[in-house]
């Protein structure tokens, strides 16, 4: 299983032996200890709390360190992570056999009377604009009995630093602590549920205790933050804990998805790739690839996609993803997908194999190539080894040929096959030639001396309403068109439409948007809603939104 830092910078996760010796480097380097820490860029770090050196023992009482090999579960994001103490930090390695350190760190906050040792961390970061989530892995551990009245701690916050121990019952009050344990209160040693600590906990340290790998998350707006992680020891200053820190880093996922809380997280999102199936052929040499995403709370929207020695991404819709193959030449290929959730386990799916042949048309030579008639009829061509079905103006379907004329007004199933249109450009005998996949539409033509070949997506949209929505579910909640030519054509969705004169594109129409992208060329996108036209280059895409109820 891999962690936060496979997916958020690449790394490999290093296998070492539990056994192994860890090698702990004290460090008051606040931005050293950050980046040992972080799989994204620091803008900056700081102590805002820690006890000053040993004068006596200048060999004890170093309550920071970064270790640079394994211990218990980490690194989760090789080769470092950080250990912030309320003793010495060299005391998280099993070989160290030094005793709990008093560091003489009794706190000058009133309002943090009986709290000892105290070690802060300040963390800055600067948050870019795609990004909506912080998250970090962590341990925590203690030499202190579990559930003993000493009841030492750990903190995350974000911006403040502002915990407090009431003086009246040695309470922890920390509003804006966002790594609290199943029972909303702080990571201590009455920590309970998946967020407990255990003798298990603590095996492969120096301490006695200590809990599950744990993630912690926290909704964040793009600019300048800080976050603060704090260690203490509350009621002793004699018996020690410490936390683990690392794979800290900044996502981009769902606001429902970034929830607040620690938690022990150790399942993957399961998916799957569905399309093309196992074992299938086909002629089309950029195949759209499919399959079904995690959608549980925590599992990030995007999924990565590998073919050809390519690595493509794209955006889940729920619990499904698609996105388009690269060109690809006659040959068979290998596709998987992964993806990741917030606590940093990633899935895979099940590799599936597909063939891409050489394309061919068969023609009937027999008859007379058809020509379209302006305003009246176009040309339709099944392309390919697909199937594609036509339903004409009295409503009856079938399968469309290689090659002949179809009134306008007539509808094209091409979901499971490729069409070739050919439709007159003008008065003057002129053609115009796309070939359209993957979708249903119904074929109409503008008049005058520039026509247009509109091609209305048709594909039945479930989109329900109040107590139908529960019941619509599981039907189709997209519906899309490829499009592939040269000419003058138009893509049309409920709330957009997409005029070509050559290029490659998608429409997709969902219950609340149009969405186009553009792979190749130009598309000049009409958003109905905005009365505005919006030119869309290659590699980009424009969602038009429908008209939100007040």
């Amino acid at each position: 299983m891999r962690r936060i830092a496979a997916w958020a910078v690449g790394a490999l996760v290093l296998l070492v032996p539990a056994g192994a010796s860890a090698a702990v480097t004290p460090s008051r380097d606040a931005a050293a200890v950050a980046n040992a820490m972080s799989t994204t860029t620091t803008s900056g770090a700081a102590f805002t709390e820690i006890t000053p050196p040993n004068a006596t023992t200048p060999t004890q009482g170093e309550p920071v360190g970064i270790a640079n090999s394994a211990l218990s579960s980490f690194p989760l994001a090789p080769p470092t992570f950080a250990i912030l103490s309320a003793g010495d930090a060299r005391a998280a390695d099993p070989a160290n056999t030094s005793p709990s350190t008093d560091n003489g760190g009794d706190s000058t906050d009133p309002n943090r009377a009986n709290a000892h040792d105290i070690t802060t961390l300040r963390v800055d970061l600067n948050v870019p604009a795609d990004a909506t989530c912080i998250t970090f892995g962590f341990r925590f551990f203690t030499d202190e009995a579990i559930g003993a009245t000493f009841n030492d701690g750990f903190i995350a916050e974000l911006d403040t630093n502002n915990w407090t121990i009431n003086p009246a019952t040695n309470a922890i009050v920390a509003p804006n602590n966002f790594a609290f344990d199943t029972s909303n209160q702080v990571i201590s040693v009455h920590s309970e549920g998946e967020t407990a600590l255990s003798t298990t906990g603590g095996a492969g340290t120096g301490y006695t205790n200590g809990t599950a790998e744990l993630a912690a998350a926290r909704s964040v707006t793009p600019g300048a933050h800080s976050v603060y992680f704090t260690i203490f020891d509350q009621g002793d200053r004699i018996v020690d804990s410490a936390v683990f820190l690392d794979a800290l880093a900044l996502v981009a996922v769902p606001p429902d998805d970034c929830r607040p809380g620690a938690r022990s997280d150790t399942t993957a999102p399961s998916l799957s790739v569905t399309s093309p199936a196992n074992g299938s052929s086909f002629e089309d040499t950029t195949p759209l690839l499919g399959g079904t995403a995690g959608d549980a709370a925590g599992d990030l929207s995007e999924v990565v996609v590998s073919v050809a020695g390519q690595t493509l991404r794209t955006a889940r819709s729920g619990g499904a993803w698609s996105v388009e193959a690269p060109p690809l030449a006659p040959g068979t290929y290998t596709v998987t997908a992964s993806q990741a959730d917030t606590t940093g386990n990633v899935g895979t799916s099940a590799p599936v194999s597909f063939t891409v042949t050489p394309q061919q048309q068969v023609l009937d030579t027999t008859q007379p190539s058809p020509e379209p008639v302006l305003g009246e009829t176009v040309v339709a061509g099944k392309v390919g080894t697909g199937t594609v079905r036509i339903r004409l103006k009295n409503g009856r379907f079938r399968t469309l040929g290689d090659n002949e004329s179809i009134p306008l007004g007539s509808e094209i199933d091409a979901t499971k096959g490729r069409v070739r249109l050919t439709s007159a450009s003008g008065p003057g005998g002129a053609t115009q030639t796309a070939d359209f996949y993957r979708g249903a539409f119904r074929v109409t033509q503008t008049r005058g001396n520039k026509p247009i070949t509109q091609l209305a997506l048709s594909a039945k949209l479930s989109c329900g309403k109040g107590t139908k929505a529960h019941a619509s579910a599981k039907k189709k909640k997209v519906r899309r068109l490829w499009g592939d030519g040269k000419g003058n054509f138009r893509t049309r969705g409920r709330n957009a439409a997409a005029t070509v004169r050559g290029t490659k594109w998608l429409t997709e129409d969902r219950c609340d948007s149009t969405k186009i992208t553009v792979k190749r060329g130009k598309v000049l996108v009409r958003d109905f809603l905005k009365r505005k036209n919006k030119l869309v280059k290659k590699g980009h895409s424009y969602v038009a939104r429908k008209k939100q109820k007040p």
